[in-house]
């Protein structure tokens, strides 16, 4: 198995090199895309990068399954998901925290993240099984967004929690039955709002340990949100 990355589509890739947390290995990207993006200010750092043109249908020898890489990748090492003892140690300068109860759907995840960068959330919390795995999806979904963010990967979600709770976190669930409306979390300084998969929403075992449910009042019409603009509706009313 490689230790290395590549990180496909134009976005992702500009995102990635803005940030700048990622030493860039090699960069294909066909003639037509080498002429547009060389003299635009956000990619300079990328031209700096050793560079191979090659041709548009060429690109997916490189990627296990065919993907939108728009004309451009840049190849990385690897990077890791945070473990459970980088949260505990950096536990007393996080006030939010957004965990995500084995949701598998990499365009909701992408979606999530999206909004948690927008309203200014900085740490992220998922389940190691039942869950994203590959960074390079993640990464794309998300528009390169994920490089903002502390992601750390659990394998025991229900004994985390009880190790952050003494950290006077408050941890929330997001229940379309639950009779608090979510702005109420604004009165906590901590919070650990928990978001549920699609479909099964937050495992019994996880809400057993949860300190209260919350929702977002919508029409009866409508029987549920995505879990994605459910979240952005959340980090929006905790923002405000």
């Amino acid at each position: 198995m490689s230790d290395n990355l590549w990180v496909y589509g134009i976005n992702a890739v500009k995102e990635l090199v803005n940030v700048n947390k990622r030493k860039i290995l090699q960069v294909l990207i066909t003639e037509k895309n080498f002429y547009k993006y060389q003299n635009q200010p956000e990619f300079v750092l990328l031209f700096k990068q050793k560079i191979r043109q090659i041709n548009f249908k060429d690109f997916n020898k490189y990627f296990v399954e065919q993907v939108n890489h728009q004309g451009i990748a840049v190849e990385i090492s690897k990077p890791t998901l945070f473990q459970e003892q980088n949260l505990l140690e950096n536990i007393t300068n996080i006030k939010q925290l957004v965990v995500l109860d084995q949701i598998t759907d990499v365009g909701n995840i992408g979606a999530i993240i999206r909004s948690m960068v927008a309203f200014g959330f900085n740490d992220l919390i998922v389940t190691e099984h039942n869950s994203v795995s590959d960074y390079g999806h993640l990464l794309k979904a998300s528009a390169g967004m994920s490089e903002h963010l502390n992601i750390y990967k659990i394998t025991n979600l229900t004994k985390l929690l009880n190790k952050i709770k003494p950290h006077d976190f408050w941890l929330a669930g997001l229940d379309g039955n639950a009779k608090n409306d979510v702005s109420y979390l604004k009165k906590y300084e901590k919070i650990a709002l928990i978001l549920g998969s699609e479909g099964k929403g937050i495992r019994s075992l996880v809400k057993k340990n949860l300190d209260l449910m919350v929702s977002i009042p919508i029409s009866s019409k409508v029987e549920s949100l995505n879990v994605s603009n459910a979240a952005a509706i959340s980090f929006y009313a905790l923002h405000n």
